[in-house]
């Protein structure tokens, strides 16, 4: 790479970004979704304590808040091997299916046990989600751009840590923890949806890129082994 990633021209001779025109759907579509799946990761930890005590379950307290990191890993590896065998779509699709369910099952809790059950398989959710998003970042874009997607998708998952516990709380004051996880699943059915769509379709994927000069053939990712891009690139989704 000889210079930042703005700094090189697409083949009209504009830069390209990661919200030019030929990017702007999938980054703006992906941004969304990590966003949100990150919003519903963290920003309802402080309101569990809340729906605990209502559900008369604060001994099981431990359990709703530390399932939902144990479930992302599993979502991550199963993920993970699907994107694997059948692409970024199927994975994306059914974490975000899941998410929506999911939230929709804590939203209703009646008992502690299924804002466990919730929770968990929110978590496994997210972890599918993250991967498959990551996953795509390797096929969306070119390799100039890749790693300032990547570090976008880090941003969009570490602002609702910052931002979304107030939010959260004051959502949950005004009228009740279930109204953020209602409103979490309403938030985020359109863009999952246009994400998914955008994978369907083939004009998502970067075109393939000529090798710079001086470099040889063999050091580019080769377009015959594309398992080996989506692992490479699993292993860099949000922590």
């Amino acid at each position: 790479m000889t210079g930042p990633a703005t700094a090189h021209q697409a083949p009209g001779g504009a830069e390209e970004r990661l919200f030019s025109p030929a990017y702007a759907a999938a980054t703006i579509g992906f941004a969304a979704v990590m966003f949100l799946t990150g919003f519903a990761a963290l920003a309802v930890v402080p309101m569990l304590p809340v729906a605990a005590r209502e559900l008369d379950g604060v001994p099981l307290y431990p359990l709703v808040a530390g399932c939902f990191v144990a479930a992302s890993l599993f979502g991550g590896v199963l993920g993970g091997d699907w994107a694997d065998r059948a692409g970024a779509g199927r994975p994306l699709a059914a974490g975000v299916v899941l998410a929506v369910v999911t939230l929709v099952v804590s939203a209703t809790s009646t008992t502690i046990w299924q804002l466990a059950v919730g929770r968990f398989l929110d978590g496994v959710a997210a972890g599918m989600i993250a991967v498959a998003i990551n996953t795509a970042i390797a096929h969306a874009y070119p390799d100039r751009l890749r790693a300032r997607a990547l570090a976008l998708m880090s941003t969009c998952w570490i602002i609702p840590s910052l931002a979304g516990p107030p939010l959260a709380g004051l959502v949950a004051e005004w009228w009740s923890w279930r109204a953020v996880f209602f409103g979490l699943a309403a938030l985020t059915v359109i863009p999952s949806l246009a994400v998914v769509l955008l994978l369907r379709s083939r004009s998502w994927q970067a075109p393939p890129e000529e090798p710079e000069p001086g470099r040889p053939e063999s050091g580019r990712p080769q377009s015959g082994r594309p398992g080996s891009i989506r692992r490479r690139s699993a292993h860099h989704g949000p922590r």
